[in-house]
């Protein structure tokens, strides 16, 4: 992501290593500041092996921001929580079958969700499978299945 400012220009940049990693990368112009909150980082508890990164010279413990001055960064920290993402029946029909290992489960179990009007895309699954004749229990196998796969965001 970049922003075209009058002094110049911003850019951000992150990465999903794994389920726990997450590297991000900051670009601030010359003469210029910038403040970076660093998802699901632990600002309370900053591991050793990055106590001498620049980016965290400014950091607010409290808040998890820290603020910085003109130059390139670059930090990869291990996250708080996974940031594996795990779908459920109460996520949207649309949302659900873009994802190819979810839309797996879903043919396998309810093979009929291709069908659902695209009206209806935008709603959840769960909220809308009664009246494509679903029961809770098969939405709840779907969901235990769901519950086993792991995308990375």
């Amino acid at each position: 992501m970049s922003y075209r400012s009058a002094a110049g220009l911003y850019k951000t940049y992150w990465k999903v290593v794994d389920d726990n990693t997450l590297t991000v990368k900051l670009s601030v112009p010359f003469g210029c500041e910038a403040d970076v909150k660093l998802p699901y980082f632990d600002a309370e508890n900053v591991p050793e092996d990055l106590a001498g990164n620049v980016i965290l010279d400014g950091l607010d413990a409290k808040t998890g921001i820290s603020h910085v001055g003109p130059g390139n960064y670059e930090i990869t920290y291990t996250t708080q929580s996974s940031m594996a993402r795990i779908y459920s029946t109460r996520d949207r029909v649309k949302d659900l079958l873009a994802e190819p290992a979810v839309r797996k489960v879903l043919d396998d179990i309810f093979p009929d969700v291709e069908n659902i009007p695209a009206h209806m895309s935008a709603s959840p699954l769960r909220g809308i499978a009664g009246i494509q004749g679903v029961t809770d229990s098969v939405l709840d196998a779907i969901d235990e299945k769901l519950s086993k796969v792991k995308v990375s965001c």
